[in-house]
């Protein structure tokens, strides 16, 4: 199982990057079970953290992709040389996390 993060809104476009396996929740696992979390961060361009992500959406809700996608929140970084789209050096941004069920 592999989740995928989409930083599209944090930076310029980059390929999504897969997330270590034990993330993936037990129960979704099991049941070949993909979702969308969609996280709201704090994300500041000039120390390139991101930090006090909650989640805003998960679908589908009660099996734990939440839970995972704050875990994986906990390694987020922007790249050194990241501008902000909107100008907005320092603020609330949405974060998509998409886990993929796979086949391996």
């Amino acid at each position: 199982m592999i989740a995928t993060l989409i930083l599209a809104l944090l930076a310029a476009p980059q390929a999504a990057a897969p997330a270590p396996k034990s993330v993936y929740p037990d129960r979704a696992q099991r049941q070949d079970i993909g979702a969308r979390v969609v996280l709201l961060c704090q994300a500041d361009y000039d120390t390139l953290v991101i930090d006090q992500c909650v989640v805003e959406r998960e679908n589908p809700a009660g099996y734990g992709f939440g839970e995972a996608a704050l875990k994986l929140a906990a390694t987020f970084k922007l790249d050194k040389g990241a501008t902000p789209r909107d100008g907005v050096r320092k603020g609330p941004r949405r974060i998509p996390v998409s886990f993929n069920p796979s086949k391996e």
